[in-house]
């Protein structure tokens, strides 16, 4: 009775092993970053949309930020990473990258026939565009220069010349 069951949990630790070594030989990971096109700073929050080219959706995930650190220097720049595990079989697909700040982004990528030793392949970074509606000076921020007789504060420069007080960026 316990060689039969040993027997059995053996066949089945086997089969199990097999078929995972099965899956991984079809599929691969698509990983890649997401970052401001100006400043090429890491954009947390952003959403991740993979999609065939006729804009069937695939997956969506959220970006995650990254900390990297050296050693002897202390933390450095930090990135917002995703990634997408995937058929290994060649297809044409689209990236869209999301953020309410930032315009979405379309990226055409193709999956190329790859050997069975390549577990992952990179898509360039994907740098995102400022939206015309993000604003982040809503909050009353005062803007001083020392050479300049101009004074900027939340919605309203003032000058030392002429005292007169000029609305910005429409009303407050």
């Amino acid at each position: 009775m316990f060689k039969k069951t040993i027997i059995a949990l053996l066949l089945v630790m086997i089969a199990t092993t097999g078929y995972a070594q099965n899956i991984s030989k079809d599929s691969i990971f698509v990983m890649g970053y997401v970052a401001d096109g100006f400043t090429k700073a890491a954009i947390p929050d952003a959403f991740v949309t993979l999609m065939r080219t006729d804009s069937t959706v695939v997956d969506t995930i959220k970006v995650q930020k990254q900390q990297s650190y050296t050693f002897g220097v202390g933390r450095g720049a930090a990135s917002t990473r995703y990634y997408f595990k995937m058929s290994r079989t060649p297809a044409d697909y689209i990236i869209k990258v999301e953020h309410p700040n930032y315009e979405t982004s379309f990226t055409p990528y193709t999956i190329k026939k790859y050997s069975r030793r390549t577990y992952y392949t990179n898509v360039p970074t994907i740098y995102l565009k400022k939206a015309a509606h993000a604003h982040h000076y809503e909050t009353a921020t005062n803007i001083c220069a020392t050479a300049s007789t101009i004074c900027l504060t939340n919605r309203t420069a003032t000058t030392n010349a002429h005292r007169q007080w000029t609305k910005l960026w429409g009303s407050a």
